[in-house]
């Protein structure tokens, strides 16, 4: 192995799989950005309660109840074998035009809205975007271990259903946050726990973890940082978009795979112009 193939491994490796680097760069983003204001009102859009709020506080997801948005019809058979062995590919930029409207439905849906509001205490910031498409893997690879997310001490993925997703096609695998609060952290390195680990050092039954399935246009949330989980393991092929949300100062931007700097002017343009700049300020997209 070449000087240049250790040294970017071991740059992946402090970067993605130690948690000290991860939290200095939140105390870096919070000193530069602060507590800025990425919406118009702290307030909640809807007084009388948010079932979807109240699941996802109480066991870290909830189904959003009569989610009822327009998706576009996207072919699946061109994008078989584009994953070249990894667990999913994002396939959104080649469908940004047609996902953006979609994107700012979801915006606009006032129980997505609201549970932004408050699961964020008014500020929330859009951390990516993507439309993975998984297929069968005959390998485990990280991803696919059990394990929590530390993209921000608070973070929120909105999960679309493109396609059914039942138990042969890797459906969001995970034990809701009263059960995952059972897993001792480290305080150094990112766990990963294979299915014997979580028998053997914790009593748990990975045949007893929920999983998510759901028809075309189901729509859920989820807080992958409080929820232990695991990637999809694939016998059938699924397309499901993700959305995903922080804190304004979140502990890792993401890198080269999260929605680029025209992609969230023009979707910030876009929002602006169809909503009105009713709830969400340019600061949460940019």
């Amino acid at each position: 192995m070449s000087i240049v193939s250790r040294l970017r491994k071991t740059y992946t490796y402090l970067r993605w799989m130690l948690k000290p680097p991860r939290y200095m760069g939140k105390l870096v983003r919070t000193g530069l950005r602060g507590r800025r204001r990425t919406a118009i009102a702290d307030a909640s859009l809807t007084p009388g309660g948010n079932a979807t709020y109240d699941g996802l506080c109480a066991e870290g997801y909830a189904k959003v109840p009569g989610a009822a948005f327009e998706l576009p019809e996207i072919d699946l058979a061109p994008l078989r074998g584009k994953a070249h062995g990894m667990p999913f590919f994002n396939c959104l930029p080649g469908d940004w035009a047609r996902l953006k409207p979609l994107i700012c439905a979801v915006l606009m849906e006032p129980d997505i809205a609201d549970c932004l509001l408050r699961y964020f205490d008014g500020r929330p910031w859009f951390w990516n975007a993507a439309l993975n498409y998984s297929e069968p893997s005959n390998t485990i690879q990280d991803s696919q271990l059990w394990h929590f997310d530390y993209g921000d001490r608070k973070q929120l993925h909105l999960m679309i259903y493109f396609s059914e997703v039942d138990v042969d096609c890797g459906p969001f695998t995970f034990f809701p946050a009263g059960v995952s609060d059972r897993i001792v952290r480290s305080p150094l390195e990112v766990e990963r726990f294979s299915d014997a680990d979580l028998k053997a050092r914790y009593g748990l039954d990975p045949a007893g973890a929920i999983r998510l399935t759901g028809r075309r246009g189901d729509c859920f949330v989820n807080d992958p940082g409080r929820t232990l989980h695991q990637g999809a393991r694939c016998a059938k092929p699924r397309l499901v978009l993700f959305l995903t949300f922080t804190t304004t100062a979140p502990m890792s931007r993401g890198g080269s795979r999260t929605l680029r700097a025209e992609q969230r002017r023009d979707l910030c343009e876009y929002y602006q112009r169809v909503a009105g700049g009713t709830v969400f300020r340019k600061e949460f997209f940019t």
